[in-house]
């Protein structure tokens, strides 16, 4: 994810960027019941020449989905980097007990995915469809 400030999407006029470095999960499910998982994601933020503040927050979501196909469930969530006077720092969040429905025994959890991303805006997904990019560590 980059936040950039301006015209031209360049070095320069980044604010900030965000990345997801790692996802694991931890699920577990008996007989009949729910499935319940656990999340630990790995973020890893930059702080560009454009940033004004040494904390942001980074909005994202989870979704769960059936296999490849319709979203079921979608929540929205927002972590917060503290700089402390770098430019680069990264944290890991730990999402407790997410709670996946079946509809009997028979459902077996690989039915289900558990997807992650950043919230962005409509300018930051063609920035990122055109597949362009800045790294973390950029210009150091």
């Amino acid at each position: 994810m980059v936040e950039l400030e301006g015209e031209e999407p360049n070095f320069s006029n980044i604010t900030y960027t965000g990345e997801l470095n790692g996802i694991r999960l931890f699920c577990r499910y008996v007989d009949d019941q729910p499935l319940r998982a656990n999340l630990e994601l790995d973020f890893a933020f930059g702080k560009g020449p454009k940033a004004d503040a040494n904390r942001h927050e980074y909005r994202y979501w989870v979704a769960v989905t059936r296999r490849s196909s319709k979203v079921l469930a979608k929540q929205y969530f927002s972590v917060d980097a503290n700089f402390a006077g770098e430019k680069v720092t990264g944290q890991t969040v730990t999402l407790e007990d997410i709670i996946i429905p079946r509809a009997d025994s028979t459902i077996s959890g690989a039915n289900f995915e558990v997807v992650v991303g950043f919230d962005l805006t409509d300018d930051q997904l063609a920035f990122n469809r055109q597949g362009r990019r800045f790294r973390l560590d950029a210009g150091q």
